[in-house]
């Protein structure tokens, strides 16, 4: 039995080995790796001074600026947030799995010990260490809809700060 291929059945097995290849493409140049040559490259294109980066993984940094956060993947593929220095704690660079912070609360940067982040119902527990610059890192965050609760908490368990 001998088939033969129809000019329809040629133009489908085309469109799905090229949409396999554009995926596959995709997906490489998504997952790639950043080196700290394509980050400071980038601090340079933004122009920005005095800075602070934090490495979450091999392709997300968190650069934080005097008045923004970066969540860096590469030069075309980046989260960025301004923000004011008068709130207690500024939330940006918000991006799927992560989200950075700037505490500007002495209180809690001196007393804080632990904080907690509930997303639907779920409560995780983490250290906190004092930090100014912090990137809490958790499959749960979504962008661009950020939904959860953060508390800081003293050693004796008082509650220093919340925000749903």
């Amino acid at each position: 039995m001998n088939r033969k291929f129809r000019k329809t059945d040629i133009v489908i097995i085309i469109a799905v080995a090229a949409a396999l290849i554009v995926s596959i493409g995709y997906w490489i140049n998504a997952n790639r790796s950043i080196n700290n040559a394509d980050v400071e490259a980038f601090i340079q294109d933004q122009n920005l001074d005095h800075v602070l980066i934090q490495q979450v993984d091999t392709s997300l940094y968190y650069i934080f600026g005097e008045n923004v956060i970066y969540a860096f993947k590469g030069k075309q593929h980046f989260s960025k947030s301004g923000y004011d220095h008068k709130d207690d704690v500024v939330f940006g660079g918000i991006i799927k799995g992560s989200v950075g912070l700037v505490i500007n609360d002495p209180e809690i940067m001196k007393q804080a010990n632990l904080y907690t982040l509930t997303i639907d119902g779920t409560t995780r527990k983490y250290n906190y260490g004092g930090e100014k610059y912090l990137v809490i890192a958790d499959e749960r965050i979504w962008n661009p809809s950020l939904q959860f609760e953060l508390s800081f908490y003293d050693a004796e368990g008082t509650e220093l700060y919340h925000q749903e």
